[in-house]
């Protein structure tokens, strides 16, 4: 056994040991810790446990975690495993969804300050982001829920009002903007 692989089998055992015991494990929590272990080495390669790469098993069994955690039937002990381990129980496209609208908002912020406004242009890009287009979507969503659309609608009260916050113009057709929430 290699040592990487010796400290990432010591550091589930380590974290198990205080939610499960470990000379009396089930067929199934011994295949589960395996999983851990496979959570653990794509952490220590990538930084968190967010599985990205080509990994399809394990990208499907942390979906099937978060599927059981939702449905409230995940074992206390496997949750609180995970939740030590920095598992995110949030659904992985929308977190992912999260950090890009956060890194587009800083954009926005940043192009506001150059520019003194946030009437993007549409075709405008910034570091390969089309800016433009992402400030577009975020009005046509806007819009949706005034229309009453708010099933799925990914503009949350707090991204509006994060747009609010640096002054973000609603609707452009008639020159006025509307920076109430919806």
């Amino acid at each position: 056994m290699k040592a990487e692989d010796k400290n990432i089998e010591e550091q589930t055992n380590s974290i198990a040991k205080k939610y499960m015991d470990l000379n009396n494990l089930s067929c199934k929590d011994k295949k589960w810790l395996s999983q851990v272990k496979k959570l653990l080495m794509s952490k220590r390669k990538n930084g968190d446990c967010n599985v990205l790469d080509n990994d399809m098993s394990l990208r499907q069994w942390t979906s099937d975690q978060r599927k059981i955690y939702k449905k409230g039937k995940i074992p206390e002990a496997r949750f609180k495993i995970l939740t030590e381990i920095g598992f995110q129980w949030k659904d992985l496209k929308n977190y992912l969804y999260q950090l890009k609208w956060d890194e587009q908002f800083k954009l926005l912020c940043k192009f506001k300050e150059k520019n003194g406004h946030c009437n993007v242009f549409y075709a405008y890009q910034t570091n390969n982001k089309k800016l433009g287009l992402w400030v577009v979507n975020q009005r046509y969503l806007y819009k949706k829920l005034l229309n009453g659309a708010e099933r799925g609608n990914l503009l949350t009260k707090e991204r509006q009002d994060k747009l609010n916050s640096i002054g973000f113009s609603w609707c452009l057709s008639s020159g006025k903007s509307n920076a109430k929430t919806a």
